[in-house]
């Protein structure tokens, strides 16, 4: 199986770096400067789209005339739906849809993963094997894609926004910049692994944690609040509207 990116961005070097060393051999990427697209539409059976939604239609355009019934197209851009790529690319190639984080450039990334319904179970098997080597992957159906984009597609955002809140605290309380950076980033890192290796219910660890009349307890004090929860919900409402929007 050929495999091609039409988009050569942070996410397509991601995915690509995951793949393995002689997969990585034959793959055909194409970007913006050397614009590659009819040798990847012509040559690859499998092709990750990863180009910038506005510039989904000009790509499409561009190739549509060039594919086979025996290609697939994986997309990994925002707000695309399935039927969306269907009316640009054409119906006689199959679709993957995907959303993924910016964490597979860590090779911990979540991607969910929709196959369309002209998808093979082979090429959906190497999409599963291509990007859970670079995290976790999840199928899913298209419906849930909006909360997806606002859970896992946005959530990078928002624990980075949490970690700096974190360390700007410990700054305030004496500590150097790079010291409470590090300790705010390994006590997130460190904590999310423990919790995915242990599979230990959230609450019992947090409940774990707050010893009582001790210092977790009197912080929890304050973040332990409705406000703090609602703030999240919405945070994550608001991010699904507009994807609901963008679709």
């Amino acid at each position: 199986m050929k495999i091609g990116f039409l988009g050569a961005g942070k996410m397509a070097q991601g995915i690509l770096a995951a793949m393995a060393p002689d997969e990585r051999k034959n793959v055909v990427l194409s970007c913006i400067e050397d614009n590659r697209n009819a040798e990847v539409a012509r040559k690859c059976d499998l092709v990750f789209l990863a180009v910038r939604p506005q510039d989904v239609d000009a790509v499409a355009a561009e190739v549509r005339p060039l594919l086979a019934s025996r290609q697939t197209i994986v997309s990994i851009v925002a707000g695309k739906t399935l039927a969306k790529l269907r009316a640009a690319f054409g119906t006689k190639v199959g679709f993957v849809r995907v959303m993924p984080n910016l964490a597979l450039r860590a090779g911990a990334g979540m991607c969910a993963i929709c196959p369309g319904p002209r998808a093979s179970k082979a090429a959906v098997a190497a999409v599963e094997r291509i990007l859970g080597g670079a995290g976790e992957t999840v199928r899913l159906k298209e419906r849930d894609f909006d909360a997806v984009t606002a859970l896992s597609g946005s959530g990078p955002a928002y624990f980075a926004y949490m970690e700096q809140a974190m360390a700007e605290g410990g700054v305030a309380l004496g500590l150097k910049p790079a010291v409470a950076r590090l300790l705010a980033e390994q006590t997130m890192y460190g904590t999310a692994k423990f919790l995915r290796e242990s599979g230990m219910d959230l609450s019992a660890f947090i409940s774990g944690v707050c010893t009582k009349g001790g210092t977790t307890a009197a912080g929890m004090k304050f973040l332990s609040t409705p406000s703090f929860k609602k703030t999240v919900a919405k945070t994550l409402a608001a991010a699904a509207r507009r994807s609901r929007e963008l679709a």
